[in-house]
């Protein structure tokens, strides 16, 4: 990027991608040995035995499954717990919308798509009061819940270790538990957002953003906290992808509410068009919220076509990822 630029990514923020590679290489070694660990485990105790691949990771997919649903019933118990409804629950094929399990909803397809539990807080977060509260506490009880539902059976599989009945069942749910555990220092994270916000209060606004997509209007404390941080950041001058994103969020929102985008908004967007080559050619952490923020900025006619030259955007930047899962929700 240009050092004449007005604006600077903000490289502090960034999550080093270098440690998920080694994670990742990892958990793939660990899946290796677990795997032959598996089998000598079963000769160990049963002697010889006939080993069918369909049969060993048919185990596999249904161990797999009910660890992820214990994952996600963790972080959910404990958000109700407190007192955070929720919007969506996904675990593998499993869904509920809106705070309710009486539509509970089965999706075959998805049996290995992993799952995420999407709270309502703009019925919750509306004070400054509230919003500490949820930093000095309760982020750190729900973020965590999932890794406590993983901490747990990772305690029973070595339980069910010691007897012959239960040996194998424990041996994989062991196993696939302490992967999940694993997987929480891959960034993005239970473990790694958690420390990121931590480490980074000013980013605090994006842990809410989505509520800017799902509401048509939002309390006005989390309005006025996301103006806030986009007017103290690009004062600051400095962006990184998370600036991007909630930026982008913001004019949305703006335009589906008629209002006028803020004096540091209007200054950003012709930077932000002059620079796009450049940040569109960062890495796809990056890439992906300028092409998404590219887009909204073409949609609400913020800018002239002249000053795009020939700009390639994918075609799935106009989609939000959880758009199929947002049309079943009542405000969306």
């Amino acid at each position: 990027m240009s050092s004449s630029a007005d604006y600077v990514w903000d490289k502090t923020v960034e999550y080093s991608s270098r440690w998920n590679i080694l994670i990742v290489i990892l958990m793939m070694t660990m899946i290796i040995i677990g795997s032959i660990g598996y089998f000598l485990m079963l000769q160990s105790v049963f002697g010889k035995v006939d080993f069918s691949i369909f049969t060993f990771l048919g185990k596999c997919l249904i161990i797999y499954i009910f660890s992820v649903l214990l994952h996600e019933m963790g972080h959910l118990l404990m958000a109700r717990q407190l007192a955070y409804p929720f919007r969506i629950f996904k675990a593998g094929c499993m869904e509920a919308y809106n705070n309710t399990f009486r539509n509970f909803r089965l999706r075959p397809f998805q049996l290995l798509s992993g799952g995420f539990v999407m709270l309502n807080f703009n019925e919750v977060i509306t004070s400054r009061e509230k919003l500490n509260r949820f930093f000095e506490k309760d982020f750190f009880y729900i973020s965590f819940g999932g890794i406590f539902a993983n901490l747990f059976s990772v305690l029973i599989g070595i339980l069910l270790l010691f007897h012959p009945i239960t040996v194998e069942i424990g041996y994989l749910f062991f196993f696939y538990n302490f992967l999940i555990l694993l997987a929480q220092f891959i960034h993005p994270s239970d473990f790694t957002k958690f420390r990121f916000i931590q480490k980074n209060p000013m980013q605090a606004a994006g842990v809410f953003s989505e509520e800017l997509v799902v509401n048509k209007r939002v309390n006005s404390f989390l309005e006025n906290l996301f103006h806030s941080y986009i007017g103290d950041t690009l004062s600051n001058k400095a962006i990184d992808s998370h600036t991007l994103a909630i930026i982008q969020r913001v004019i949305e929102y703006n335009g589906k509410n008629k209002q006028v985008n803020s004096k540091e908004i209007q200054q950003f967007i012709p930077w932000f068009i002059a620079n796009f080559d450049s940040i569109s050619t960062m890495q796809l952490r990056n890439r992906i919220p300028a092409e998404r923020l590219l887009y909204t900025i073409i949609e609400c006619n913020l800018v002239k076509h002249t000053e795009l030259k020939n700009y390639k955007i994918s075609r799935y930047a106009n989609k939000h990822p959880l758009h199929s899962y947002y049309l079943k929700l009542k405000k969306y």
